[in-house]
């Protein structure tokens, strides 16, 4: 898929006023839904100790993350995943890995969802970045709390 196209847009305001311009349309601009809705700190998001029974929530009521054990699954969830054109890459803490699946969630109409697990390499690391990659553009950072 090509990158940015212009669009020409027309708007009318109530009393007639047209303004015209171009704008950018990008084929993907990929998100990651976070507990507080601003596209910060922790992620809405579940966890697995077992990677069947996510029964852990990611994020504290002030939008901080809730620390869980490296080696633990994690369902993530966002915006703009399934029709991009490459894989989908996953930087945690600067460690990157490959998503165990990224596409559309599958019970609720446009919500995709990416699946991990959490390196037990990264044991002990305490709050780091986790940042998602959708054909080159990076997401909006969130917060992970790494036991």
């Amino acid at each position: 898929m090509a990158g940015a196209r212009p669009a020409r847009i027309v708007i009318v305001n109530k009393d007639g006023v047209v303004s015209r311009g171009l704008i950018k349309v990008e084929p993907t601009a990929a998100g990651i839904f976070t507990s507080r809705a601003n596209g910060a700190g922790a992620p809405a998001a579940v966890a697995s100790a077992d990677g069947r029974n996510f029964n852990i929530g990611m994020s504290n009521p002030d939008g901080t993350p809730v620390a869980i054990d490296a080696g633990n699954y994690v369902s993530l969830f966002g915006t703009g995943i399934r029709y991009r054109s490459n894989e989908v890459g996953v930087s945690i803490g600067g460690m990157n890995i490959t998503p165990l699946f990224a596409g559309a969630q599958g019970e609720l109409v446009g919500l995709d969802q990416i699946n991990l697990q959490i390196p037990t390499a990264m044991a002990g690391r305490g709050d780091v970045d986790l940042e998602v990659t959708v054909d080159g553009k990076k997401t909006n950072a969130v917060k992970l709390r790494i036991k």
